[in-house]
């Protein structure tokens, strides 16, 4: 009896020792597992080693960059309260004005906050940096402003020879042709021309380092801004050239539908709107360029007799004075 109670028991020992060491084989599988799920959780791209030293890696560029930016402000600070800078009206020579090559170009479009006025059309307060070079940069309006009929206007302009000077500067195609100033009244688009650069009228969108508001851009400030970036927004560049004969004085261009949309660096080339552009349009002796968004180009349906569009003023700020008060605080939305 006490033999046979012996080998139930030898059994029954060999059979615990047998489920144990399952059960720890199991484990060690299990724990191979996890281990290796683990390893592949913290390595890797997307790994959170990875993702851990990325942040830290932003989070020391965010401070660098906000180290530089108080520093340049405890400067600019610093020199008023010494005496180092004064506040000057900027000054500008209008004979000198040029469109230069563009500069900054990866920045067009985007929103400069502390540019600001009070006008009287305007519902929001949104700039944007429409062109730069190296001695004048020009900002855009977000909006569209008004609802004019250049009829409505230009009555006080007799002849091309009553384009400002600032109107043939930025209209310098126009001018080199040398038929800029047509005395003739038929010539209306020129009249339109000659209202829209007026910068006496348009003078309420610019503040105390604007030195010229006009009521939109000219077509050749336009197309130089829109072919700097052309290649960035994988859009064709736009060939502007000059048309006359009987009838028909002004510029011509390339443009196709779908060339300006308004995804083109945040609208500034077509925001949904149809505005007026500050230079005639060469097909009718009553036309004026104007930005149409039902097919993302120009258009020559703007008849300057018949048609209300709005405008998008643009004002101008010496480069130097911009890169100083502005150019830091740009923000891409």
């Amino acid at each position: 009896m006490r033999k046979i109670k012996a080998k139930m028991q030898e059994k029954l020992t060999k059979k615990q020792t047998g489920i144990t060491l399952i059960a720890l084989v199991i484990t060690i599988i299990v724990l191979l597992i996890l281990a290796g799920v683990s390893i592949a959780m913290l390595t890797g791209n997307n790994g959170i080693l990875t993702q851990a030293q990325n942040a830290k890696n932003k989070t020391e560029e965010a401070r660098i960059d906000e180290e530089n930016r108080l520093n340049e402000y405890n400067n600019i600070i610093n020199n008023y309260v010494s005496g180092g800078i004064t506040e000057e009206t900027p000054t500008f020579d209008e004979n000198s004005l040029t469109i230069g090559d563009a500069t900054n170009v990866d920045k067009y479009g985007w929103k400069v906050p502390n540019y600001t006025v009070q006008a009287g059309d305007m519902t929001t307060n949104v700039w944007r940096l429409f062109y730069q070079d190296s001695n004048y940069t020009y900002l855009i309006t977000d909006e569209c402003v008004g609802s004019y009929k250049p009829s409505d206007y230009y009555g006080e302009y007799t002849s091309g020879a009553d384009v400002s000077t600032i109107g043939q500067k930025l209209n310098p195609m126009l001018l080199t042709d040398g038929n800029f100033f047509i005395n003739s009244y038929k010539f209306r688009n020129i009249l339109a021309t000659a209202w829209l650069t007026d910068p006496n009228k348009w003078a309420e969108f610019k503040n105390e380092d604007a030195v010229f508001a006009i009521g939109s851009p000219t077509v050749e400030l336009f197309v130089k801004s829109f072919n700097a970036t052309a290649n960035s927004n994988g859009a064709k560049e736009i060939n502007l050239k000059i048309e006359k004969g009987v009838g028909v004085y002004g510029y011509t261009e390339d443009t196709t539908s779908g060339q300006l949309q308004t995804s083109y660096n945040n609208g500034i080339y077509n925001n949904g709107d149809i505005w007026w552009l500050s230079s005639p349009y060469d097909n009718m002796t009553m036309c004026e360029f104007v930005v149409n968004y039902n097919y993302e180009q120009f258009s020559d349906y703007g008849l300057v007799d018949s048609y209300s569009y709005y405008v998008r003023p643009v004002v101008c700020i010496p480069t130097s004075v911009f890169d100083s008060k502005y150019l830091s605080s740009l923000v891409n939305e």
